[in-house]
């Protein structure tokens, strides 16, 4: 257990398991190895604790109500009308990326490398039977710091979901991914508060949209606004071929079934890592676990987790909104 620790490798009872039937033969429960590591004075614990927390707006209940009620309304449809719920997402993996818990006595550490090491970005989709062929990708991210969003932008995306997803989606797919700006970008791919007066002045003449030389930079932006193509390009390409886009609600990646399946091919990744796995083997992990643990029958049984979700955020969001509503009545002077 000391030798895995200087390694960098957790130790779990099944690890210890295997050394005994290797060594010696034995065949122990790793229930009873488990108990028996109590009473030598070695504890289950964290390596690493990341507590945070959110706060809800009003406009993030409501978002989270209406795709929901697509969900619901999708589930309510006859079978030939219905549309197939796919998933998709991206993730990274660090280099260096080992397992959260392990068996310790007194004064026992996991000896590691410093730093978290380069990382792999990839993102993916599944249906409810398993990884959606043909759409896998992953590459090394080119900058150490930010989470996963920042390593990928408007055009990546849209070449992965034109090139790799939407060549394999099977038809009627209602495809579902997070609400974030890469995924967001509409047909008029422009920022409106980074433009200067003269620029926002020259994107309605170039429109045929009147606009008076009197104008200030805030009523052109308002102009700009209330013209602007903001309907999301992925959602245009796939309404193309018959699929329908869902984006979820912000900070909500509990209705994302796929971030459980993150979880688990990073915890076998975890828990195989030494100080010597070197990157491209960690990328080698990671693939083995798309085989090795996202099974037919794994992947059903996080589609079923996440309507129960679901099911709860919708009867909380209605009983929600009946308290609020007695409230203002309450409040009411009249």
């Amino acid at each position: 257990m000391f030798e895995k620790h200087r390694q960098g490798t957790i130790c779990h009872a099944k690890h210890v398991h295997a050394l005994l039937q290797e060594a010696f033969g034995l065949e122990v429960h790793e229930r009873t190895i488990q108990r028996h590591l109590k009473r030598m004075g070695f504890c289950w614990l964290r390596t690493k604790n990341r507590p945070r927390s959110l706060r809800e707006k009003a406009e993030v209940r409501q978002q989270r109500h209406d795709d929901l009620y697509e969900l619901r309304r999708n589930r309510q449809r006859p079978p030939d009308e219905r549309y197939q719920v796919i998933y998709l997402d991206e993730s990274f993996l660090h280099h260096h990326h080992g397992g959260q818990y392990s068996w310790f006595s007194d004064h026992d550490f996991v000896e590691r490398m410093s730093g978290k090491g380069r990382r792999w970005c990839f993102m993916h989709a599944m249906q409810k039977t398993g990884w959606l062929a043909g759409t896998f990708l992953a590459f090394a991210a080119k900058h150490g710091k930010g989470d996963d969003h920042a390593q990928f932008d408007g055009a990546m995306f849209q070449h992965w979901f034109t090139a790799q997803l939407l060549r394999n989606v099977p038809p009627r797919s209602l495809l579902i991914l997070e609400r974030c700006p890469f995924h967001t970008v509409g047909r008029d791919a422009v920022v409106p508060s980074q433009m200067k007066k003269g620029d926002l002045r020259q994107w309605l003449t170039e429109r045929g949209i009147a606009w008076e030389e009197q104008w200030l930079r805030a009523r052109l932006l308002e102009e700009m606004d209330r013209y602007r193509d903001k309907k999301p390009m992925v959602e245009i390409l796939a309404e193309a071929q018959g699929h329908k886009v869902l984006f979820l609600p912000v900070h909500h990646p509990e209705l994302n079934p796929i971030e459980l399946v993150w979880a688990t091919v990073k915890h076998y990744c975890g828990t195989v890592f030494s100080n010597s796995t070197s990157f491209k083997e960690q990328r080698q992990h990671l693939e083995e676990s798309f085989t090795r643990d996202i099974t037919p029958e794994y992947c059903a049984k996080v589609y079923e987790h996440g309507q129960h979700i679901e099911e709860r955020y919708w009867t909380t969001d209605l009983i929600i909104d009946e308290d609020i509503e007695l409230e203002d009545d309450e409040g009411s002077p009249f």
